[in-house]
């Protein structure tokens, strides 16, 4: 990781040393039909690309900016995905059971599933609420360290 950033600082300066040191590239590159102009707008926009995918890449790993609305289970965090049918839903306290299917830590998961004060609700891609959980949807459930339901995410829903 700290090589490819010290790549791209090298590539960064190197570039703003040709581009922007008054060197007269810009006359030599015309008299053979290439547009200086064209180039450093493109380069430009390279630049300003390969800076926002490093600092996206960079605050991921310090762990900044995370997203608590992230669709994968983070195991080094404790994390667990699950999935299964809901068979019982309660609003007080809010917990839904499940009939599991299936889970990444083939551990036994405890019902009811409580669920976290923020915790994000999806019907397939659709924002959604704990109210909108029904009884025999199949559901995917990321489970934080605490034991509570950070996401669930409804994957399939029964036709009635």
């Amino acid at each position: 990781m700290k090589k490819l950033i010290i790549i791209l600082l090298v590539i960064g300066m190197l570039s703003f040393i040709i581009f922007y040191s008054g060197i007269g590239f810009s006359g030599k590159l015309e008299s053979v039909g290439i547009n200086w102009g064209t180039i450093t707008n493109d380069v430009s926009r390279v630049f300003i690309m390969i800076k926002e995918s490093a600092s996206s890449l960079i605050n991921g790993i310090i762990g900044k900016n995370k997203e608590p609305d992230a669709d994968i289970a983070r195991s080094d965090v404790g994390e667990m995905h699950i999935e299964g049918e809901i068979k019982r839903i309660s609003s007080s306290p809010r917990a839904i059971y499940i009939k599991l299917h299936m889970n990444d830590m083939n551990d036994k998961v405890d019902n009811p599933i409580r669920i976290a004060p923020k915790a994000v609700f999806k019907i397939r891609e659709e924002v959604a609420t704990f109210r909108s959980l029904k009884i025999g949807d199949i559901v995917g459930i990321i489970i934080n360290p605490q034991g509570k339901a950070r996401k669930v995410t409804v994957y399939n829903r029964p036709q009635k």
